[in-house]
């Protein structure tokens, strides 16, 4: 995603990093800078600190160098009788070039297309930054491909401690955002809430009842919950049992499929009944949650799980 763009009156600034399905194992930091009628590109690998921007020049230092002497592109640069989309504006296209870029991931069937491939010039190290945006026009698709030429920049070695020096304020950022990420988290109650009548033997399966996902993911089809964030949890079952034959209602809390909590209702012998179970149980990041059901009647529809992050 991209961690920053900024809005002007004048034009529009974005920056982040990407992903390329053709460089599926390189991580790229991208720029990408717009007046009201020319923009700028700069690329460069995060491993390897390698940079490129669109240039007509040579011989160019760092970062900033790169990018305020990288030639301005005009609309007449990169749109044609092909790719053009009617009455749109500069700022038009670079938006859309953004959000490619901003995409998580870059697939053939999404909305927007981003790909790096290798030029096929002779000189060799450069690039060639494709987009790809759908869009709807009387019932039917149409994906235009923009593409730019990016120049290698030679850096000198400040130039690479520059580079590594952005990686350690990403990772100080990261941190710090993850830190208050999970302050924000705390003692808010997350539900979710089944989907089906279960059966004896069978896991209740989930689904958001409100916004979980900055707490857990729901995993294997809905049966498992799995948590993002190690901490201590207030775990709280409210459970719609339906009996006939039974006046108890048993219940197993499994973590990552063992048992860590057995549990049994018990009621007088009516055709529904609700049960509620509270307890603190310390889960790790990535451990997943089940509850499955150890009844010979059902547990129904409407039952609910709820997350609270205490610690």
């Amino acid at each position: 995603m991209a961690k920053n763009d900024a809005v002007c009156k004048t034009g529009l600034s974005s920056e982040g990093n990407a992903s390329f399905p053709s460089q599926c194992n390189a991580s790229y930091r991208y720029k990408v800078k717009s007046k009201t009628d020319t923009v700028r590109f700069w690329l460069e690998d995060r491993k390897s600190k390698k940079q490129w921007y669109i240039s007509q020049f040579s011989n160019l230092g760092n970062f900033m160098k790169g990018l305020t002497q990288s030639k301005k592109l005009k609309l007449s640069d990169f749109v044609d009788a092909n790719n053009t989309i009617p009455q749109a504006t500069m700022q038009d296209y670079v938006k859309g070039f953004v959000r490619c870029l901003a995409e998580s991931t870059s697939k053939e069937d999404g909305e927007c297309i981003r790909d790096l491939v290798s030029s096929s010039t002779p000189s060799g190290g450069e690039w060639i930054l494709k987009f790809a945006t759908a869009l709807t026009m009387f019932d039917s698709v149409w994906f235009p491909v923009y593409q730019f030429t990016l120049t290698p920049i030679p850096l000198e070695p400040i130039d690479i401690l520059a580079a590594q020096l952005r990686d350690m304020q990403d990772e100080v950022a990261a941190l710090q955002g993850e830190k208050l990420s999970k302050s924000d988290l705390k003692r808010v109650k997350r539900t979710l809430t089944t989907t089906t009548d279960v059966l004896h033997g069978k896991l209740l399966n989930w689904k958001f009842a409100g916004d979980c996902r900055r707490v857990c993911s729901i995993e294997e089809g809905g049966v498992k919950v799995r948590f993002l964030h190690s901490g201590e949890y207030l775990i709280q079952l409210k459970l719609n049992h339906t009996t006939y034959t039974d006046d108890s209602c048993h219940v197993e809390l499994q973590r990552d499929g063992e048992v860590f909590q057995p549990c049994t209702f018990y009621t007088t012998r009516t055709s529904t009944a609700k049960f509620c179970h509270s307890q603190a149980v310390k889960m790790a990041e990535g451990e997943m949650l089940s509850v499955l059901n150890c009844v010979n009647n059902y547990i129904s529809v409407g039952s609910t799980l709820s997350i609270t992050l205490l610690e």
